[in-house]
């Protein structure tokens, strides 16, 4: 439950952010756009919650293969 909040107010926190940085609720809301952007963050975000997934593949990651992250820095 705790999750499910925690993850709702940071979603608002985000969307409030947006709306604050185009002038506020009615600026932000007169865009078909970023209508469509919020209705789909809030779908997205109720899939979240409903699911099981998982980022952790609850193995332990192998260290020896760090140095491709030195590799990518000069590449990059």
């Amino acid at each position: 439950m705790s999750r499910a909040i925690l993850t709702l107010v940071g979603t608002f926190g985000y969307i409030g952010l947006a709306m604050l940085g185009w002038g506020g609720f009615a600026p932000f809301f007169s865009h078909p756009a970023l209508i469509a952007l919020v209705i789909a963050t809030f779908v997205l975000t109720g899939a979240a919650l409903l699911s099981r997934g998982n980022l952790s593949p609850g193995e332990r990651e192998d260290r020896s293969n760090r140095w491709v992250i030195g590799a990518f820095a000069l590449v990059g």
